[in-house]
């Protein structure tokens, strides 16, 4: 009888042991991330451009509003400013009005850029602008409309 009794408890021990054994991976599964580890600093730090549309200024010029609502100062700032042509051919067509770099912008600053449209007859105006690392891109365009 005693020998019964030693065989169940050498048992109950492997059993135990096993069991917990196959617990020790998944709890560790449980534990790991999702996804890639991403540096928190890496999302909030980092410069965020906007362009909106402030006004017409008048012959052939409109004035879009350049900001960088990021945390940290951008880098140079690329800007391409089109004009929405008519042409004589009655079609129309986007071409371009300015290409140019400008200066950094530090932490909620911002400046006013003039697109121009020469030999009239444009309908509407566009400002793209954009620097390395931009938070979010969706709001880097801005249209005179």
């Amino acid at each position: 009888m005693l020998r019964t009794v030693r065989t169940r408890v050498a048992l109950a021990a492997a059993t135990l042991a096993v069991v917990a054994t196959s617990f020790v991976p998944a709890v560790s599964t449980f534990a790991a991330p999702l996804g890639p580890a991403v540096d928190r600093d890496q999302q909030l730090f980092k410069p965020d451009i906007e362009v909106t549309f402030s006004y017409y200024a008048g012959n052939g010029r409109d004035v879009y509003k350049v900001r960088n609502i990021g945390s940290v100062a951008s880098g140079p700032i690329f800007l391409k400013g089109e004009c929405y042509h008519h042409e004589q051919s009655g079609g129309f067509k986007w071409i371009p009005g300015i290409a140019r770099i400008d200066p950094p912008l530090g932490e909620n600053q911002s400046r006013n850029v003039t697109v121009s449209c020469k030999g009239g007859g444009y309908l509407t105006t566009r400002l793209t602008a954009g620097t390395q690392d931009d938070l979010d891109p969706s709001n880097n365009v801005a249209e005179s409309n």
